[in-house]
């Protein structure tokens, strides 16, 4: 039985998921296959790849405010609460995929599940349901198996499902089609025709291997239209590598359409297996420890102080790289440790994350700025604003309500702002605000002011080392984790125990001096997470 021989009267009556698990079992004969099936009444957890990350890090660094135009951000699209699709339960993904200019890929996109290795040896079959609300002329979207790591194209290389394209009067059309590892491309000459007036209909695609020396076949179906494509040994014997069923965006399209997918069945197992939720509410056993730092406690600890009201959660970058020959390469995460401590007690019912301490440092090869020096780890622009963004999203589903990031270094600071307006854009109205705190790492006058009438041993005539990133601030701050990250011991004997002119000596000056420091930059952060918190009310 094939599917584009059920009543399409029939298929708008039952679920798409019984029907397709019933033609799956019946032609698995030789195997039994398994079928994954997903309603979406809940969020799936799908693999959401927006490469607009990527663009963000591209952005002025120069640029002292976030412009958030539609073209930074052409797609929205995810789990929904809504039922466009017509499934059996509301909830479904989908919203709107814009175009993507063949020379920008890092505005593609895709949404997807991981799936085993799977390639053209194997028999591939989906069914759902599908609706295109808005349809613009020349927009397209891509569903069906492809590799995630090769997921930008038109389509990309390792592919294999349904193409469709928007044309005229708010119509578009669908073509198979199929494209190997090198590149090499068939796409089916015959086309099916949609309406996005056209209320939700049932579609399914089928990947036939050659069996016995007959030949390869793809077959689709939309509503009461089905389309086939036969292929050549020729056309697939440079293999494909599948590692992923979803939804991409389609490289080449000027504009944008509105599609949403539900009651998604596919033939296993192919679909990497779900896990059983574990039990969250298991009471702590022991009492819990007094720390804000999360890598510190428990995750029953973390759950009991999150459900206690602690919905804030600090995430502070830092940094390895060259800090001159007197201070150590991790020289911005020392000073977090101790400054996101004292921010997180003085603000209250918050917790802090790890530091993250791989920031961009400079350009990697051909190496520029910190790159230059041994010791120093860098990563790009693009990683950086991809591993924050998880981060926060990591954060967001703990229940955190409220995420501030902070930056010890320069080099942080446009990722930062950069990532939380682009989260504070694409979650909306969502309860988990980011919040990006720029005075923590702006020189102020009040610092100024505080070094000028701190009780320092001044010393115009020293000489400075050169090529020192350092300076008394940080330093000072340093001494009161531990003094021997600035080498206090060694640069004595030398007569070297001095920064901007400054002695270090005695010691418990210096000490002194960066706990005022920490004071008075806990005073100035506190002010503006107040101010930013405040702002997110309104």
């Amino acid at each position: 039985m094939n599917p584009k021989d059920i009543p399409i009267g029939r298929l708008q009556s039952i679920s798409i998921i019984l029907y397709i698990a019933v033609v799956l079992i019946s032609q698995s004969r030789n195997g039994l296959a398994e079928v994954i099936a997903y309603s979406f009444s809940t969020d799936p957890g799908w693999h959401l790849n927006s490469f607009t990350l990527a663009s963000m890090a591209m952005l002025d660094r120069d640029d002292s405010t976030i412009r958030l135009h539609p073209q930074d951000f052409p797609h929205d699209f995810g789990f929904r609460h809504s039922n466009h699709a017509g499934g059996e339960e509301s909830g479904e993904i989908g919203g709107i995929i814009g175009g993507v200019d063949p020379l920008k890929p890092e505005r593609s996109f895709e949404y997807g599940v991981g799936t085993v290795p799977l390639s053209f040896s194997q028999p591939l079959t989906a069914a759902g349901r599908i609706r295109f609300i808005r349809v613009e002329r020349k927009s397209g979207v891509l569903f069906g198996w492809y590799n995630r790591y090769t997921a930008v194209g038109n389509p990309p290389d390792h592919f294999l499902g349904l193409m469709i394209v928007g044309g005229e009067s708010d119509e578009c059309h669908g073509c198979l089609t199929v494209v190997s590892a090198t590149g090499r491309k068939k796409t089916s000459s015959e086309l099916i025709t949609i309406d996005s007036d056209d209320l939700s209909a049932a579609w399914w695609i089928r990947f036939k291997p050659a069996m016995d020396s007959g030949t390869p076949i793809i077959e689709a179906g939309i509503a009461a239209q089905s389309i086939l494509l036969k292929l050549n040994p020729t056309d697939i014997q440079d293999g494909a590598a599948f590692n992923q069923f979803g939804i991409l965006s389609c490289s080449g399209t000027e504009a944008s359409m509105e599609v949403y997918f539900d009651d998604l069945a596919m033939e296993g197992p192919i679909v990497h297996p779900v896990e059983s939720d574990p039990d969250l509410r298991q009471p702590r056993p022991i009492d819990a420890v007094d720390s804000v730092f999360m890598e510190e406690l428990t995750w029953m600890e973390i759950r009991d102080a999150i459900q206690g009201g602690k919905n804030r959660v600090i995430v502070a970058t830092g940094g390895i790289e060259q800090s001159g020959p007197f201070v150590v390469t991790g020289k911005h995460n020392y000073i977090l440790r101790l400054m996101t401590e004292s921010v997180a007690r003085e603000l209250g019912d918050t917790l802090v994350a790890p530091i993250v301490k791989y920031v961009p440092e400079g350009r990697i090869q051909p190496s520029t700025h910190h790159m230059r020096y041994p010791g120093t780890i860098g990563v790009k622009e693009e990683t950086f604003v991809r591993m924050l963004s998880d981060i926060c999203a990591s954060l967001k589903q703990n229940g955190f309500q409220d995420i501030i990031l902070i930056g010890d270094s320069g080099d942080n600071q446009t990722g930062m702002k950069n990532v939380g307006a682009y989260l504070n854009h694409l979650w909306g109205e969502d309860s988990t605000q980011v919040h990006y705190i720029a005075d923590y790492y702006r020189i102020d006058n009040r610092g100024r002011k505080l070094m000028r009438n701190l009780s320092l041993n001044r010393r115009p005539d020293l000489a400075e080392f050169p090529n020192v990133h350092s300076s008394f601030r940080y330093e000072a701050i340093l001494t009161c984790l531990f003094p021997e990250l600035i080498r206090s011991s060694q640069r004595m004997d030398k007569n070297l125990f001095h920064i901007d002119q400054i002695e270090l000596s005695p010691l418990k000056q210096t000490v002194a001096a960066g706990k005022r420091f920490i004071e008075y930059r806990t005073e100035i952060t506190m002010q503006a997470i107040r101010k930013a918190l405040r702002d997110s009310e309104k």
